[in-house]
């Protein structure tokens, strides 16, 4: 937050807005700017959590309000940035409201109408109107629903002068202009009370006192804040760092796999010149003892079963050598 005095804060701000429309008879005045209805009395709760379980997300509300009477909930929110969910989020708002609208044993009819409003310093659906207000409604037939639900979103930013009421142009116009020269060129009397509120408010030392604090937590939060951010930027440039080397090692992997593969290859290819080597040396041994005739069988078999090529070869220079089948076994039994 960049303005640290709080009698210059406009409406909009963060700790203002829930700080003013805690009074009813501002907030009162302020729903009868929005909605065009006469608004009794109210019971407040401002930055109000509804938490069912501890499992769930839970919801904080800037402000809501319980018409006394009539118990009609409002519920009422001042948006200064533009997240990109408030149609989702006036869903769960409304979910969350509802809930503890109905208590045990009542029936659904005891359920009364709420409205979720939306204040926004921006456009949230882009078609320049001051006002965007949704109810459920047949998508075959205009057959509206009636449950009693409205979602009002109201834009800072709107341009739709002549289709709205002027209180609600003045009083969309005054958030970001909280002041006596802003107010003294609209005559609205509701615009006048409200402002006149708000700067007594301002003058209320509880409240600096309570600005002063929100301003010392707000700072200490968004340290906290810009050191988390640090933290993960540096956790993000390690998982970065982390992911490179990974795929460092993956592509080396890889490559080792390429090489593994080709030993393998050039492996099973040594093995098969390797018994071819032996089977050539096999079949020399064998031609060069034809000249003994038909070999005994145990000799055969020796010759065959051989597979140390070393041995065949001693076994090929002895048949060269010897003059008998006889001489050959008896030298190859001395081997």
């Amino acid at each position: 937050m960049s303005n640290s005095n709080i009698q210059q804060l406009n409406l909009s701000d963060e700790f203002l807005f829930p700080a003013a429309l805690e009074d009813p008879v501002t907030c009162r005045l302020v729903l009868e700017c929005i909605i065009e209805e006469k608004i009794g009395e109210l019971d407040i709760k401002v930055e109000y959590t509804k938490k069912y379980n501890s499992e769930l997300k839970y919801i904080r509300l800037d402000v809501y309000a319980k018409d006394s009477v009539t118990k009609l909930s409002y519920n009422l929110e001042m948006q200064n940035k533009n997240e990109h969910n408030l149609p989702l989020r006036s869903r769960f708002y409304q979910a969350q409201i509802d809930i503890g609208n109905l208590k045990k044993g009542e029936d659904y009819k005891s359920l009364k109408p709420v409205y979720v409003i939306f204040i926004c310093n921006f456009d949230p659906f882009d078609e320049e109107l001051y006002r965007y207000t949704f109810t459920m409604q047949c998508e075959e037939r205009k057959i509206h629903l009636n449950d009693g639900a409205k979602r009002i979103f109201l834009s800072t930013k709107g341009k739709n002068t002549q289709e709205v009421p002027k209180i609600l142009v003045d009083f969309l116009g005054y958030l970001n202009n909280s002041t006596d020269e802003y107010v003294a060129q609209n005559t609205n009397e509701k615009l006048k009370e409200i402002h006149n509120r708000i700067k007594i408010l301002k003058k209320d030392r509880d409240v600096e006192a309570r600005y002063m604090h929100y301003l010392s937590v707000d700072k200490l939060v968004k340290a906290k804040d810009e050191e988390l951010k640090n933290m993960i930027d540096e956790l993000q440039k390690k998982d970065s760092k982390l992911q490179g080397l990974n795929a460092e090692l993956q592509s080396l992997d890889a490559e080792l796999q390429s090489k593994d593969a080709e030993l393998q290859s050039l492996d099973a290819e040594l093995q098969k010149k390797d018994t071819q080597m032996t089977e050539t040396l096999k079949a020399m041994v064998f031609e060069v003892c034809e000249k003994f005739g038909v070999l005994p069988k145990y000799i055969a078999e020796r010759i065959s079963e051989e597979k140390d090529d070393n041995v065949l070869v001693s076994f090929h220079r002895i048949a060269i050598e010897a003059g008998s089948i006889e001489q050959f076994q008896e030298q190859i039994n001395n081997l």
